[in-house]
């Protein structure tokens, strides 16, 4: 479903990749991530400590303060303007 989504939308052709492990990090710069999206907060927190770019799915388990910085989306949406403002920033 999330690939069919990315492709409605016109994402860029990339590979996906849905991580079991709850510390996410080295995958991460194994794969050089720019932008992170996430759903568990102490996951959040770990890969934003170590400088990626995190969007923070907004669930009811993970509504605690946030560090400026990690930002909350509700859908793909949001998700997909947050990922091409980042990309027209930098």
């Amino acid at each position: 479903m999330t690939i069919k989504w990315l492709k409605s939308r016109k994402f860029p052709e990339k590979e996906v990749y849905l991580l079991g492990s709850h510390y996410k990090v080295d995958k991460a710069k194994e794969l050089g991530c720019d932008v992170f999206i996430e759903d568990r907060c102490e996951n959040a927190l770990d890969l934003f400590s170590a400088g990626f770019k995190v969007l923070l799915i907004d669930c009811y388990y993970n509504r605690m303060p946030l560090p400026k910085g990690i930002i909350r989306v509700k859908n793909w949406d949001e998700i997909h303007g947050e990922i091409i403002k980042f990309y027209r920033e930098k």
